[in-house]
């Protein structure tokens, strides 16, 4: 999936769910490689590349956030 694929399926959403904790990320922006989303637990910003929503399965940094948001765009 191209970036720009992945920025307009990014931009239909607000937010995602992680899935475990039920805690909300909202998108805070959308950037040319990345989302920036908050949680809504912690208020922290969170930056996720492209290339790890693309590789979501072997992500450990932001993970749980990363695999909610590459399910929510079908990868």
């Amino acid at each position: 999936m191209t970036g720009q694929e992945l920025t307009r399926r990014l931009a239909q959403l607000s937010a995602v769910n992680t899935p475990v904790q039920g805690v909300r990320n909202t998108i805070v922006r959308i950037e040319s490689d990345a989302a920036v989303v908050m949680s809504d637990r912690t208020k922290r910003l969170r930056t996720i590349p492209f290339r790890d929503l693309r590789d979501a399965e072997n992500i450990t940094r932001n993970g749980v956030v990363t695999r909610a948001l590459a399910a929510a765009v079908g990868l």
